[in-house]
């Protein structure tokens, strides 16, 4: 999975050239890659098959995106989180994912029409409840699908406030039932 991964990011990171020289950026407002740390607030629910119960709470998380053209991104998302298991001991929970995004701005951002930015990736799910439960931890991973979609509020051409909502689905232990976790988020894009 590991060599899998490491092939595609290399492809992606030499195909990265070509296409922006055929395509160039558009109107000088893009970047070939941007980094997003961001601040979230997730909405996790009951686990399926008698789970815990996981109260909603802070998390944080980065965002990188490597722009092929001006309207599509491969993106990669990591993002933690400790909610409290049943308002008791907390619980970790990472996110990650790789995809790609669609990004979006209606009339060439005329009239300070916000950009739209869509995203879909696969990734996994990862939850420690070693201090949550009396036994000698438990630690659950499950495959998941991340799509969002968001906006930002460009402060200069190198900065730009970002906000949008994710939505973290998987399959808990494989098939016992499926998992839905809502993300609101708000960052500050660095584009390079």
């Amino acid at each position: 999975m590991r060599r899998l991964l490491s092939l595609a990011a290399a492809a992606a990171a030499l195909s990265a050239a070509p296409l922006a020289a055929q395509y160039g950026p558009r109107g000088g407002d893009r970047t070939a890659f941007s980094v997003e740390p961001y601040a979230a607030y997730g909405f996790f629910g009951t686990l399926p098959a008698g789970g815990p119960r996981l109260d909603g709470d802070a998390a944080f998380g980065v965002r990188g995106a490597l722009h092929l053209t001006p309207q599509f991104a491969l993106t990669g998302t990591w993002q933690h989180s400790s909610p409290r298991v049943d308002g008791g001991p907390r619980a970790t929970v990472e996110h990650w994912a790789g995809g790609v995004e669609f990004d979006y701005h209606p009339r060439e951002g005329a009239s300070g029409i916000p950009p739209l930015v869509l995203e879909a990736g696969v990734g996994q799910v990862r939850y420690d409840f070693r201090d949550s439960f009396d036994f000698f931890g438990y630690k659950q991973n499950d495959i998941a699908a991340n799509v969002g979609i968001s906006s930002a509020i460009p402060l200069s051409r190198s900065v730009a406030v970002t906000y949008g909502v994710n939505d973290w689905i998987s399959n808990w232990q494989g098939d016992q039932g499926m998992v839905n976790q809502v993300f609101a988020r708000v960052g500050a894009q660095i584009n390079f």
